[in-house]
């Protein structure tokens, strides 16, 4: 199944390399390095913390606490720290498609997300089982484009 590439690094990459945990167990540590050409230049992302991936029927659980991500501009050198220590809730349609839910402070990156959204609060979003994207459809939380300070 595609998972959310939210800051691929950024606590949900980690959590497909950590594996599907058991419930009692706790957060494994986790590191993960990708590039992203989100912002319209390269940005090699990178996460270091902990993450626990569980998937419960239906539901998909992932939390990543004490987590940070470093998203850096090869190019000029600009590197950005950030707080990823959310958590996301998602549901497994029928079709295959995610409904799902950010709480705290996560990232976004996809083929429908302009650039590296860093999320604080609530987001709700739908992740297209066929192509991957992520469309955020309830914003409520604070949203930062990191792009603008990275270019």
């Amino acid at each position: 199944m595609k998972r959310l590439v939210a800051a691929g690094a950024l606590g949900v990459v980690v959590s497909l390399l950590a594996g599907a945990p058991a419930l009692g167990d706790p957060p494994e540590s986790a590191e993960a390095s990708v590039e992203t050409a989100a912002c319209g230049f390269p940005v090699e992302v990178t996460f270091v913390g902990k993450s626990k991936y569980v998937e419960h029927g239906d539901q998909l659980i992932t939390i990543a606490p004490g987590s940070k991500a470093t998203f850096t501009n090869p190019r000029t050198g600009e590197s950005i720290s950030v707080n990823t220590a959310g958590t996301f809730h998602e549901q497994v349609l029928p079709g295959g498609d995610l409904v799902g839910t950010g709480t705290g402070h996560n990232t976004f990156v996809g083929p429908a997300i302009e650039g590296i959204l860093y999320t604080t609060g609530r987001v709700s979003y739908t992740q297209d089982a066929e192509t991957g994207t992520v469309t955020i459809t309830a914003p409520s939380a604070k949203m930062v484009n990191l792009c603008d300070d990275l270019a």
